[in-house]
């Protein structure tokens, strides 16, 4: 369904689009659809059909509120949808002699027919029918009535239908002279045909609307997985520093040293890994003074200590 996908900066302009850098020189801050995202609460906005000057041809554009973590305005991401997805939807569906489907934006402006008119009628052209108009600023939900179709001149018996909130009018027609000659059968087909271009309509947008949560959702794993990587990086050039260290667990069982604690010591890591750090008393000192300072640590001359006769070392761990 999506022929693009851009995003725009809170100043109308494109920072990133699924086209590369062909459009990154538009600007539409004066457009009434982008202005309308600076609004508090307007959260997503679908527009009917639109005429892009840079493509030369129509889209339906659906554009999603971004904020910064604060909820202020950051801009806006918009996706363009060709028309032709609803004409290829239209025709899987089946219809019999002088029955149509249609689908109009609320500018009466023809998005998608089937079966296709004999005339010249192409995505975007105005439908004249005073009638409609009139019924659109009413704001009914449906209406029904018998005239000259504008788009073949054949007179039939249409239903027009709202598609939710979407910009979008579900229009069916049936001739009279078939629905006359069975009308208990016409009037069923009516109504499941209504039904089913109402369920396309809302089930194409929840599909779409899924798949941006789903990129949405993927970015945010994306950038979570960036920064734990740049932590264990960070922590990983803290670690070799010319400063000893010793990581234990909660219970005292030594984890990690790095390989300056065991210059300093003698020990290789293999030989401390698992033990206590109570391995490394001396003796020396009172429970006096390794309650007050902690545990004096040291090892005798075993070839291994390279400063002295031993090594000593304060436990930084608090008494008890």
């Amino acid at each position: 369904m999506v022929d693009e996908i851009a995003v725009l900066s809170a100043e109308g302009r494109v920072l990133a689009s699924g086209r590369g850098n062909r459009k990154a020189d538009v600007d539409i801050s004066e457009t009434v659809f982008f202005n309308a995202f600076k609004q508090p609460g307007q959260e997503e906005l679908i527009t009917p059909l639109y005429w892009s000057d840079s493509d030369q041809r129509y889209y339906l554009y659906h554009g999603r509120r971004l904020e910064s973590s604060s909820g202020e305005f950051a801009g806006v991401v918009i996706s363009s949808i060709v028309p032709e997805v609803f004409a290829d939807a239209l025709e899987q569906m089946s219809v019999y002699d002088g029955e149509s489907i249609a689908l109009v934006d609320p500018g009466l402006k023809f998005i998608a027919r089937y079966p296709l008119p004999d005339v010249p009628f192409s995505i975007g052209s105005q439908i004249e029918s005073p009638e409609t108009a009139e019924w659109l600023t009413r704001g009914e939900s449906a209406w029904s009535i018998n005239i000259e179709s504008p788009i073949d001149g054949r007179k039939r018996l249409f239903r027009m239908l709202r598609v939710g909130e979407y910009p979008m009018l579900a229009v069916v027609g049936v001739d009279l002279h078939e629905l006359l000659s069975a009308w208990r059968q016409r009037a069923l087909i009516l109504m499941l045909v209504t039904a089913v271009i109402a369920l396309l309509g809302a089930w194409g947008v929840r599909h779409y609307l899924n798949r941006l949560a789903l990129a949405h959702q993927l970015r945010q794993r994306i950038e979570e997985r960036e920064q734990a990587r740049a932590e264990a990086q960070i922590a990983a050039a803290a670690f070799q520093t010319h400063l000893g260290i010793l990581i234990t667990d909660p219970r005292g069982t030594i984890l990690k040293v790095n390989e300056t604690f065991s210059r300093i010591t003698g020990y290789s890591e293999a030989e401390i890994v698992g033990n206590n750090p109570r391995m490394f008393s001396s003796g020396l000192q009172n429970a006096t003074f390794t309650g007050v300072y902690g545990s004096v640590l040291s090892k005798p001359v075993t070839g291994k200590a390279r400063y002295g006769t031993s090594v000593r070392m304060v436990n930084c761990f608090p008494s008890g």
